[in-house]
Formats: structure tokens, C-alpha cells, sequence
């Protein structure tokens, strides 16, 4: 880490820490013959368990902490006692008990998440899939439905685009717009760790598969905006994953196996204060390649491999570190390999009964090397590309949380980060007069600091604030920028629930960004700038349906534009030279019973940009979708039956129409994408061994949709146009053990 920032993160950890120590539990009086009292705590809405809870007995002031299973054990006193449970971001349990002498007396407690949790608002889980709580715009996905809703590809990112709020227009790709923002403009961070693109399959610019390994989730947190001051450096969106540690009960694993792919999971303890897990994941190219037109060129390949291991260091000290390769390699349209490897090591630490300090650093890296060979449709003019990357990102955080009484807790942390970038980009093209080359370069060693505050107010039963504020400083761009964040929540008596947010955000450039500044000779590029206004509804209308409205402004100026081509291929500018407005309304009704699990989405957006120097005026973002509506229903038919059903419709992207002949710059739309999904799954069980089938078909009614334009007509009749994938179908097994 830089000497130079190095001493901002030595100052905040000295702030953080100067807190009292923990209190040590009372010893029980040896006149009686002691007892014990023990249990496990579990979350209220996803019943899992709850780590670095807080037991206190108010009679001997006894204490204890639950560690990584949720369990405590207290010797106490025969007799009665009032037990009191705490946990930063959960309301407060409390009991009395009559505790045998001599004997064992088992307490289980769950506990309600507090609305001082902003950043979550939906829950969606194994049996009650959304249970509403207060928040602002966030949605928390059970890993469990994961598979169910990504589809045949069974990806993370794919869930994420049925949500409200998030564009995409193919299913071959997982990345993703949301609320009319670039596809980086997302925040992805896994197990702590921010991961740039992390992607198999991504030679082509329209087709990727997220290198996250849906099996291995705990958390799976998506916040579409509003974001609190914890999170930043992004314009839209932030998603956040957390690996689990596996089992400490018995060694398990895990076969699975699709038409597509095939993966595995081993997990189990290492000792009594730990556990592992690692798992393997591969592809079959083939069966995919042959829906595709020009399949017969793509024979890529990839397996990747994942592991993390979890353990308790001392009382009190929780580690964990955990590791990703991704490897691909490819043929045909593209040749050429790339890779990416993730290392991260994380901590909590109980500081006092009421603070935590979580910590962690990591290291990101991913390589490219690709060589592309191009022929015109129009000219027949041949041409010849090769990329060279090499992206090293060196991460520190460091965060306090403090639950100073029952109605204020403070949240104070840093982030900083070491970036290396080194990509190199060379073309050559064969023209009808001449031949030309032309080469970008970027070679970039910097670094970002940040500091952030949140403070969370819950003024009384119906009233919650989150005032936080986040200052954001880059090394590369010499600008350091403050962020203030204000999140409120005001329940009318037990009914609805009104939620309002501002905020302003900073995002430094990309890399893809920095190699156009690089390419045209100039200097990097400044921080681009968005405010966030926020306001929304949620009103239950039974206990088993609900409904949520939300509608936003983005306000953005000192944008870096960019242009979509007919190709699908991003071009971005080398300067700070656009402003944008975003608006949009969103509505989602849900219905969860025993049985159903269902919601729709419908979503209204216009995403507008203006080039101030070219002088056009206001023209459609590359990211504007006017119309989303997204609906998923999960049905229960029996004890092992389950059917599972998917429906998007989105109205389609802006893109330049670079045709020769026509205007420059002239502003299209593709065609409106319309897909349908079916999956039916069958669990059984054999002795030790669960077991699930499955069969899948996607793209039902066989839609005919666009991503990318070949030649120069535009007649929906002519077929100048690739298509995306027709019906295809699915099957596969999982057998646990």
C-alpha cells in the first residue's frame, strides 16, 4: 500500500478502536451447583443464523457472544434470570427464564432486523419469499431462488436483471443497466472485495457469464439507488455478495450437471473453530454453439475454481480468506485466453458489547490476451485486432460499527485503493486504398482513498434517518469530493410506508474510459458527478400481497459519453464533455404464500444525454429502455414439485446508426426484446442423498430478438440483423450429500 495513504488508515483505526473492552462475564456462586444456559439466534425473516449477538443476564450481568453458528453457552446461578439479546442492526430481544439447578436449560431466540438497516428492504426466501421491511430500494435475494430465476445459465447477475429498475437486453450477457447508468457504473463487491468483470464468455461484446458461483452465496444484497455513504465511487447501483464458509456439522458435497455445464462442491470442518469449501466449475461449449449462427466458429471454453475457509482466531476474532480463478480460452471469431484471480482475507472483531470492526484486504487481477479477425459485410475489407490487458486492483477496508444506545448507532470506516492498469489495443486493417494501424496504449499506477460516516437515527417507532456522508479523493484525477447521504422512512401508524433519499455521487473513470483519453493524446479524465433523489411507497394490502412504488431523478453532469454501435460494441469519449437526466417510475406487486412465490415489475424510464460540444443537443443514452415489465412466479404443485416461470419484456436500447449513407450520430432503437422462461424441478430423497432434477426451457415462444445490426438496412423484413437465442432446452440434476 502507498506510504502516502497508508497513515489515513492507521488514523481511522486508532479513532475506531479507542472503545472500552469487552465485559467479562460474572463468575456464578459456588454455593449452588452451577447451570448452564444455552441456544442458538437466528434471524426472524431468513432463520439463519446470527453471528456476534450480544447475551446479557441482568441479575449477575453475565455475558456472552453467539460466534459463526449462532451459538452462546452462559454458566449461571439456579433460579430466575432476564436475559437480554443485542446485535448491531437488530431490534432487542429480551426474556426470563427459571434456570434449573444442576442442570441444562436450551434458550432459542430469533430476532427482528431493525430499520436501521436501510440497505435492505426485500427479502426473498426459501419458503416466505418476500417479507418486507423498512428500507429504501433495496432488494436481498435468498441464494436458494438464485438458481430458479437466472435461468439456464444459473447466474447471480441474471437473477439481478429481473429487478426492478435493471435493463438488459439479452440473455446471453450478464452485464446490466440500472436506472439508466453504463454497465460500469455498478459497484460489484464479493466477500468485501470489488471485482471489475469478472466474466467468462467475454470475448464477444454481447455474451458473458459472471465467474460468481451461485451455490456458494449466503448474501446476495442489491441496491439500485440511494445508496448509503458505505458504498461508493459508482453512479448507479451497488450489488454485493457474500460467500458462506460450509458446514461445520460433517463433510457434504455437491454434483451438479446440465447440458451446459458441470460443477462441484466439497465442504466441511477443519477443526472445532473452522471450516472449508471449495468447489469446481466447467462448460460444454457446444451445445450452446450449435443454436448460434455462426456457432460452428465459437469453440471457447473456461472452468473455474473457488474455496474459502472461515475460522474463529479468539474469542471474540473471526477470519476468513477466500480465493477465485477463472480461466477461459478460445477459438474461432476470437483467439486468445484470459484470466482472473481474486485473494481476499476479511475479519470481525468484537471491540466492545456494542462495537464491531470489520476488516479486510484483497487483491484483484485479470489478463487478457485476444486477437480478433474482422471482415467487412459492406466492403469485404479485412481487418485484424489484438488486446493485452493486465488490471491489478489492491484493496483496504476498514469499517466500525457502534449501536451506541437503542435509538443511535454510528458506522465509520475507509476504503483504499491501489490500481495498476496496463492494456494495450492494436488494430490493423486491410482498406480498399491503403492499409493503417492504429494503437492505444494505457499505463496507469494510482491509488483512491475514501472516508465515510453514517449516522442512524431511529426518532421513535415510525421515524427512521440515516444521515451519513462519504469523502472520496483520487490520486490519478488531483480531486477530492464530498458526498453527503440522507435516507428517511416514516411509517403511518401500522400501514404504509413513505421512504425518501438524496444523495450526491462521484465515480472516477473506468479503465475502458482512461484508454480513450489515452488513445486521442489527452490527459485523463475527471470525476463524473450524479445526484440521487428518491421517493417511494410500500403499502401491504394482505398479509400475503403487497405493493411498492418508487420514483427517481438522476441529475448528472462532467459525464464521460459513450456511444452504442450497431455492432453492440461501446465507444467511450476521452474527455468529460456530457450531462444526463435520468427519471422513472417503478411499480412492483408481490404475493407470497406457503405455496406461491410471485411479482411483477413495471417500470417507466427516459435516459437522456447532452454532448456539449457536439452541438446536437439532447439525444436518448445508450442506456435508455422506456419500457421494462419483468414477472416471476414460483408454485409449489407438491412437497417435492416445483414450477417456475419467468417473463421479460423490455423495449429496446439506443444505439448510433453508423451506416454509410446516412446522418452521423443518427439515434435509433433495436427492436423491443420479448422472452419467456419455464423451469420444472422434482427433489427426492434417498437415505443421506438429496437429490433435484430438473427441466428447463428458455425462450418459450421461440422470440426472434436483436442484439446487434450486420449490415446497412434497417427494414425489420431484410436480414441484416444478428439474433440472440432461439428456444432452447435444458435439463439437469444436483445430487447433495
Amino acid at each position: 500500500m502507498s506510504a502516502r495513504v497508508a497513515p489515513l488508515l492507521f488514523l481511522v483505526a486508532s479513532l475506531v478502536c479507542r472503545i472500552p473492552p469487552i465485559a467479562q462475564s460474572q463468575q456464578p456462586s459456588p454455593l449452588h451447583r452451577h447451570s448452564v444456559l444455552f441456544g442458538t439466534l437466528r434471524d426472524a425473516s431468513t432463520k439463519e443464523t446470527l453471528q456476534y449477538v450480544n447475551i446479557t443476564d441482568f441479575e449477575t450481568k453475565s455475558a456472552a457472544v453467539t460466534g459463526t453458528g449462532g451459538g452462546y453457552r452462559l454458566v449461571l446461578n439456579p433460579g430466575p434470570h432476564s436475559l437480554q439479546f443485542t446485535c448491531i442492526g437488530y431490534n432487542a430481544g429480551r426474556i426470563s427464564v427459571s434456570v434449573p439447578e444442576g442442570d441444562s436449560l436450551r434458550v432459542d431466540m430469533v430476532l427482528v432486523s431493525s430499520a436501521l438497516l436501510f440497505d435492505e428492504v426485500t427479502i426473498i426466501a426459501e419458503r416466505s419469499p418476500r417479507s418486507t421491511i423498512h428500507g429504501l430500494g433495496a432488494l436481498s435475494i435468498q441464494p436458494g431462488q438464485v438458481q430458479n430465476i437466472s435461468g439456464v445459465f444459473s447466474d447471480v447477475y441474471r437473477t439481478v436483471q429481473t429487478m426492478a429498475g435493471v435493463a438488459s437486453n439479452n440473455e446471453m450477457a450478464s452485464q446490466f443497466s440500472v436506472r439508466g447508468g453504463a454497465i460500469d457504473d455498478n459497484l460489484v463487491l464479493l466477500n468485501g472485495a470489488q471485482l471489475l468483470e469478472p466474466f467468462h464468455l467475454k470475448e464477444s461484446p454481447n455474451t458473458s457469464l459472471s465467474t460468481v458461483n451461485v451455490d456458494l452465496l449466503k448474501r446476495v444484497l442489491f441496491i439500485p439507488g440511494g445508496f448509503t455513504a458505505q458504498y461508493g465511487d459508482r453512479l448507479s447501483a451497488v450489488l454485493d455478495l457474500e460467500y458462506r464458509e460450509g458446514t461445520r456439522e460433517r463433510l457434504a458435497g455437491q454434483v451438479d450437471a446440465t447440458l451446459t455445464s458441470v460443477a462441484a462442491i466439497l465442504e466441511g470442518p477443519l477443526s472445532s473453530f473452522g471450516s472449508g469449501l471449495i468447489s469446481f466449475r466447467s462448460t460444454y461449449s457446444s451445445y450452446i454453439s450449435h443454436y448460434l449462427a455462426d456457432g460452428a466458429k465459437r469453440t471457447p471454453s473456461f472452468y473455474d475454481v473457488q474455496g474459502i475457509i472461515g475460522t474463529d482466531a479468539a474469542e471474540g476474532h473471526h477470519l476468513t480468506a477466500s480465493f477465485l480463478f477463472a480461466s477461459d480460452r478460445t477459438s474461432g471469431l476470437v483467439d486468445g485466453s484470459y484470466r482472473t484471480t481474486l485473494l481476499s482475507i476479511a475479519g470481525t472483531h468484537i471491540l466492545s458489547r456494542g462495537t464491531l470492526l470489520h476488516s479486510s484486504l484483497s487483491s484483484y487481477l485479470q489478463d487478457e490476451n485476444l486477437a480478433r479477425n474482422l471482415v467487412s459485410i459492406q466492403t469485404g475489407e479485412n481487418a485484424r485486432t489484438s488486446d493485452h490487458s493486465s488490471v491489478t486492483l489492491r484493496e483496504a477496508r476498514l469499517r466500525s460499527d457502534t449501536q451506541v444506545n437503542s435509538f443511535y448507532s454510528l458506522t465509520l470506516g475507509t476504503d483504499i485503493l491501489e490500481y495498476e492498469y496496463n492494456v494495450e489495443k492494436r488494430g490493423y486493417f486491410a482498406l480498399a486504398n491503403r492499409d493503417s494501424m492504429s494503437t492505444a496504449i494505457l499505463s496507469r499506477n494510482s491509488y483512491k482513498v475514501a472516508m465515510y460516516a453514517e449516522n442512524h437515527f431511529q426518532v421513535n417507532k415510525s421515524f427512521l434517518v440515516n444521515a451519513g456522508t462519504r469523502l472520496d479523493h483520487s490520486a490519478l484525477t488531483h480531486e477530492m469530493k464530498l458526498g453527503p447521504r440522507l435516507l428517511t422512512v416514516y411509517r403511518i401508524g401500522t400501514g404504509p410506508i413513505l421512504k425518501a433519499a438524496l444523495g450526491l455521487y462521484y465515480q472516477t473513470p473506468s479503465y475502458h474510459e482512461l484508454l480513450a483519453a489515452s488513445f486521442a493524446g489527452a490527459s485523463p479524465q475527471g470525476m463524473q458527478r450524479a445526484w440521487h433523489y428518491v421517493v417511494g411507497l410500500e403499502q401491504p394490502l394482505q398479509d400475503i400481497l403487497s405493493l411498492r412504488v418508487e420514483a427517481y431523478l438522476k441529475d448528472m453532469d462532467n459525464l464521460i459519453s459513450f456511444k452504442r454501435l450497431r455492432s453492440g460494441e461501446l465507444i467511450y469519449s476521452p474527455r468529460n464533455d456530457a450531462e444526463g437526466r435520468v427519471h422513472g417510475i417503478e411499480f412492483e406487486m408481490s404475493l407470497t404464500d406457503s405455496r406461491v412465490m410471485a411479482w411483477i415489475n413495471v417500470a417507466y424510464m427516459v435516459a437522456k444525454e447532452n454532448n456539449v460540444y457536439d452541438g446536437r443537443g439532447w439525444q436518448y443514452r445508450p442506456s435508455d429502455q422506456r419500457k421494462t415489465v419483468t414477472t416471476v412466479f414460483e408454485y409449489r404443485i407438491a412437497n417435492r414439485w416445483v414450477l417456475n416461470l419467468r417473463a421479460l419484456y423490455g423495449s429496446g436500447y439506443a444505439y448510433v446508426n453508423d451506416s454509410p449513407g446516412v446522418e452521423r450520430d443518427t439515434r435509433l432503437h433495436y427492436p423491443d426484446y420479448k422472452r419467456a422462461d419455464v423451469r420444472l424441478s422434482y427433489a427426492f430423497k434417498f437415505e443421506a442423498i438429496t437429490s433435484v432434477v430438473f427441466f428447463e426451457i428458455t425462450n418459450l415462444f421461440a422470440h426472434r430478438n436483436v442484439y446487434s445490426f450486420a449490415g446497412a438496412l434497417q427494414d425489420p423484413q431484410t436480414p441484416d440483423y444478428n439474433l440472440l437465442l432461439p428456444m432452447i432446452i435444458n435439463v439437469g440434476f444436483r445430487i447433495r450429500l
